[in-house]
């Protein structure tokens, strides 16, 4: 078996497909990058550095279900033919953050598959993300997969 970790931060649009605003759908897209967290004297200091390499492409269908709660399922794809798939594990949770325009939010992920060498993945994917008022999204993901 075995181990693969990721640390993503994904950028892209929201958008409705639905004329209720209850149908989501996005596509993002994240670069490859090096992260840095120190801890100096009781301060949190972190560092995103984007570096030379490849895209991975996330598309995903939200389905808002009550006020702040959605499932959501897609793909995250890392190659023409390397994918992982996922859908939400119970409810994924968004609201109004402390700053004006942006939604807040939060939801974790049960890897169901893939096709290419994700094909047997398994694992769990969280992201934290926001979203401005004119649909463009920040997410940053941490993923854990299993490779059999």
């Amino acid at each position: 078996m075995k181990v693969i970790k990721y640390t993503l931060q994904f950028e892209g649009l929201i958008k409705p497909t639905d004329s209720e605003g209850k149908k989501l759908h996005a596509t993002l897209e994240a670069k490859s990058i090096q992260v840095q967290t120190t801890l100096s004297e009781g301060r949190i200091n972190y560092n995103l550095e984007s570096l030379e390499g490849d895209f991975a492409k996330f598309e995903s269908d939200v389905v808002i279900e009550k006020e702040g709660m959605f499932s959501e399922f897609g793909t995250i794809i890392f190659s023409t033919n390397d994918e992982l798939e996922f859908e939400t594990i119970d409810h994924g949770y968004m609201g109004p953050s402390i700053q004006e325009g942006l939604t807040h939010g939060s939801v974790m992920w049960k890897i169901t598959g893939g096709k290419g060498r994700y094909l047997s993945a398994t694992g769990i994917i969280t992201s934290n993300f926001f979203v401005y008022h004119d649909g463009h999204v920040y997410d940053h993901q941490y993923g854990i997969v299993f490779i059999k």
